[in-house]
């Protein structure tokens, strides 16, 4: 028998069990703060304000341009960015065959359209009558929609497959027209 810090008597095989808990709280803590260092760092979608820009990069054949639709006071469009495309993002699998990013349409907001004018994102969106957010659209380099949309956030347990099909989707069709 051994005295604790208040002088009780206790096992071996108490102290143990206490510094080994004590040891294991620690780094629990350690793996949540790396993980939340990392979900910032993957979980922050760029967002699109030079659409000349990014279809410079998507002019290859095939290159996809994901674009979500979202508003700051949205927390569906939180949830998809950073649950669903932080995944997507962090895989690697699309690097260099498309584009991920965000366009909001707040009041305000504005982006360098294909023309290289400013102009609002609301007008700039306004082809695709995105009303809900979050939508997300799949883009090719000429703004012509190349695979189904996802608006909102109906089924988030599947959100992913979604996401995934549609960009498969959207590689597949843009490959054929061009």
């Amino acid at each position: 028998m051994f005295p604790d810090k208040r002088g009780v008597a206790r096992s071996a095989d108490y102290l143990y069990g206490q510094s080994r808990y004590l040891y294991l709280e620690r780094q629990t803590e350690n793996i949540l703060a790396q993980a939340s260092v990392v979900r910032k760092r993957l979980g922050s979608m760029e967002k699109i304000t030079n659409w000349s820009r990014i279809t410079s990069q998507a002019n290859d054949s095939g290159h996809v341009v994901v674009v979500m639709v979202d508003q700051e006071d949205c927390p569906y469009c939180r949830e998809v960015e950073k649950e669903f495309f932080s995944a997507i993002l962090a895989g690697g699998q699309y690097q260099g065959i498309v584009s991920i990013g965000k366009i909001s349409i707040d009041a305000g907001e504005t982006i360098i359209d294909q023309d290289g004018q400013e102009v609002s994102t609301r007008e700039f969106l306004a082809e695709y009558e995105t009303n809900w957010t979050p939508t997300v659209l799949f883009l090719d380099h000429q703004k012509r929609e190349v695979a189904d949309r996802l608006t909102g956030l109906l089924t988030p347990d599947y959100y992913v497959y979604y996401l995934e099909r549609s960009i498969n989707s959207a590689i597949r069709n843009s490959q054929n027209r061009s």
